[in-house]
């Protein structure tokens, strides 16, 4: 029991799949309200590199990773409660029998 309680735990710190991450940063990066502030800086409509680079320089990255990676985290952990609360049930329910 305690080696898997263990391998719970470490599965609390695992981030969401870098594919998915990526691709929900990409659509942040190139949406419709980051490429019309960055237009407004730039004076024109952005490339997807210029749109990129003002998401970084703006703090969009910073504020993605700990967006995401908090709310993965918080998920997983009520994941791994409900396990452990069903656990318990399970074991309360031995118990009585």
């Amino acid at each position: 029991m305690e080696k898997k309680k263990e391998t719970e735990n470490n599965s609390e710190k695992t981030p969401l799949p870098l594919k998915e991450y990526e691709e929900l940063q990409k659509k942040e990066i190139l949406g419709p309200d980051n490429e019309y502030f960055a237009g407004q800086e730039l004076g024109h409509s952005p490339t997807d590199n210029e749109a990129a680079v003002h998401y970084v320089e703006h703090g969009g990255a910073e504020h993605f990773a700990k967006e995401h990676l908090l709310k993965n985290r918080l998920e997983q952990a009520e994941e791994s409660k409900e396990e452990d609360d069903d656990s318990d049930k399970k074991e309360s329910k031995d118990d009585t029998t």
